[in-house]
């Protein structure tokens, strides 16, 4: 049986307890076996939203998957690490990687293996997939999940049970204006950011 794997990718500037609830409940309705969080690269078309470096946002998604504790939830840095510009190229990429060769990975001590795996793009309502480059190959290569988000337009997206009027651009306000974001990410991230002093007004 092939593996059922989702994709949600985007900025994570900073990754936020809305991705994980928004990724849990896929899981459930899905029925997917595992999610990535596949933070972009900064030369990528949303490079203009970006406030922090590829390596801070990729250790932000990583703090956030193990505070989770879900196995099934992972960060894959494949589009900073391939410096990947468009989804048409992960995708590019994902048939050379993830097609006719097996592949064998250990999770949790079992062995996995992701030959032919079927993927699947989640998307808020508020994306156009007909305005990403070269978008027949990325829709005919994915499942397209259209994820419901309060307040934004949409075609048909999947209302889950739970939503959430949060996004890293709130996140980011309320550290420059320097209110708590507690609860808002999860405690290591929390902790990254006053560190590093991300988002803070210079």
């Amino acid at each position: 049986m092939s593996l059922k794997i989702g994709i949600l990718g985007g900025t994570f500037d900073p990754p936020h307890i809305g991705h994980l609830w928004i990724v849990q409940q896929v899981l459930e309705v899905y029925k997917l076996d595992y999610i990535w969080f596949m933070p972009c690269y900064t030369g990528s078309g949303y490079a203009k939203y970006i406030k922090t470096s590829c390596a801070d946002r990729a250790r932000m998604c990583t703090d956030t998957v193990v505070d989770f504790r879900d196995p099934r939830i992972q960060t894959i840095g494949l589009e900073i690490e391939k410096k990947i510009k468009y989804t048409y190229q992960t995708v590019k990429y994902l048939k050379g990687y993830f097609g006719k060769t097996p592949r064998i990975v250990y999770l949790e001590g079992k062995e996995v293996c992701y030959k032919n795996a079927k993927f699947s793009l989640i998307i808020g309502s508020d994306w156009d997939i007909e305005s990403f480059k070269n978008c027949e190959e990325v829709k005919t290569f994915f499942k397209i999940i259209r994820v419901n988000r309060p307040g934004s337009p949409g075609l048909d997206p999947v209302k889950l049970p739970i939503s959430f009027c949060l996004s890293s651009s709130l996140v980011r306000e309320r550290v420059s204006n320097g209110l708590s974001i507690r609860g808002l990410v999860t405690p290591t991230v929390e902790q990254y950011i006053k560190r590093k002093k991300l988002y803070v007004r210079n």
